[in-house]
């Protein structure tokens, strides 16, 4: 399998900490000022946070049931890995990618 850095295009991203961000959006999203405020409610909608978290515990239960151990996931989206949590203690998994628009998130994400 050919490393996923070899993919990137060149001079289109920034490598910060072991983190690959485009040019065009390091540093640049609301999405990294909300991270550093608080990385939770930055991806917690208005609704009511119970039917949430019922929500996502169904949509885990989902991708788990779902994955095999030779699998790689993208998490479009990662944030701060709030689904990556749930999945990578019980799952040994071939790979696991977070994507996000965030520097910040994707630093939480990496933490």
């Amino acid at each position: 399998m050919e490393s996923l850095t070899q993919l990137l295009q060149p001079n289109r991203t920034i490598e910060k900490d072991g983190i690959h961000v485009t040019n065009d959006i390091a540093n640049k999203t609301v999405w990294d000022k909300l991270a550093i405020e608080n990385p939770t409610h930055a991806v917690i909608s208005a609704g009511d946070e119970a039917e949430a978290a019922a929500k996502s515990k169904d949509q885990i239960e989902h991708i788990k049931a779902n994955l095999q151990s030779s699998d790689v996931l993208l998490d479009y989206g990662s944030g701060y890995g709030r689904v990556a949590k749930y999945i990578l203690p019980d799952i040994p998994l071939a790979g696991y990618i977070g994507l996000d628009s965030s520097y910040n998130m994707l630093q939480l994400f990496k933490e």
